[in-house]
């Protein structure tokens, strides 16, 4: 079971081992400003943070489209698609966790 205290220790795992933030990859890589980036702390994460990535679908291997939808060109606001209307591609792309690690957290959050 993925309990909070491990998704702290994988943090500090990932901070340990010097792994960049994806908000600090993303400056170093493109430039650019994020007001959640802390350059003094590009390595540091919280626990509910790993446990959001490990509930992504992408993060399988799966691409994920069609989450959203404008109901018309007048109305920009973005709706929700109901989940029979978002489309799936499995195996896109290499996993970067799992997939049983990833139903584990399915099953837990």
């Amino acid at each position: 079971m993925i309990e909070p205290q491990r998704t702290y220790c994988f943090a500090r795992i990932l901070t340990r081992e010097k792994i960049l933030t994806p908000t600090a990859y993303a400056y170093r890589t493109k430039g650019g400003r994020n007001s959640a980036l802390n350059l003094d702390k590009p390595y540091t994460r919280s626990g509910s943070t790993v446990a959001g990535i490990l509930e992504h679908e992408e993060y399988i291997g799966n691409t994920i489209n069609c989450r959203t939808y404008t109901p018309s060109f007048k109305n920009k606001k973005s709706l929700l698609n109901p989940p029979d209307k978002i489309l799936r591609f499995g195996g896109t792309h290499e996993p970067l966790i799992d997939l049983d690690t990833w139903e584990i957290v399915q099953r837990v959050r």
